[in-house]
């Protein structure tokens, strides 16, 4: 049982999108430190991969810094947004245990009808406040695989008649004949010569 297996369309890698030596043309999937998946040669000489190595290592650095700067501007927002409010947590803890089971319990209201004189109990319960939130970057979606569809089934025959440069072949049909010139027609070289003469 062979499984089906569909080819999935890559950007060309930036480090290595050619092999020098047999011209592979190479995607992001293959690491440029390998060699090449066809040929079996190195793709970089060593002065390349050291600057190959030196590159990747100031990526990375990079990212590294983007990353802090994002986590600081988050906690710098949060501290914004929190502005000159008293957190809940600053509450001593032996009254927050009270006031928290006093929160949760469903509170009653007494009301009075002023038309009807009738006097109304309803309880009500409070819905869950939301939790604090802890700060979290936002995650980049994944990108949707994209998929090269098979080639067709269906025989693409020629279209229109025998042109010049193919009159030595026959295109219509399942696949290509030769077809012999016919007696009675002269060279193409030998006609020109002849109607060029003066």
């Amino acid at each position: 049982m062979g499984s089906r297996l569909s080819a999935r369309t890559h950007d060309l890698s930036s480090y290595t999108p050619i092999c020098e030596h047999c011209g592979l043309i190479l995607c992001t999937l293959n690491p440029p430190h390998l060699p090449c998946p066809h040929c079996s040669s190195s793709l970089l000489t060593p002065h390349a991969r050291q600057f190959l190595i030196s590159q990747v290592e100031n990526e990375i650095l990079q990212a590294l810094a983007r990353e802090e700067e994002g986590r600081q501007r988050a906690v710098e927002e949060a501290r914004i947004t929190a502005g000159a409010f008293p957190t809940l947590d600053s509450i001593n803890d032996s009254g927050s245990g009270l006031r928290g089971a006093a929160d949760v319990a469903p509170h009653k209201v007494l009301s009075l009808n002023s038309k009807t004189k009738k006097v109304t109990l309803s309880s009500y319960a409070p819905s869950a406040s939301p939790l604090s939130r802890s700060v979290s970057l936002a995650e980049p979606e994944e990108e949707v695989a994209k998929y090269v569809l098979p080639p067709s089934k269906e025989i693409m025959f020629a279209q229109g008649g025998r042109q010049s440069a193919t009159t030595w072949v026959d295109l219509f049909g399942e696949s290509a004949v030769y077809v012999d010139v016919p007696k009675g027609t002269k060279e193409r070289g030998t006609n020109s010569s002849k109607s060029r003469t003066r």
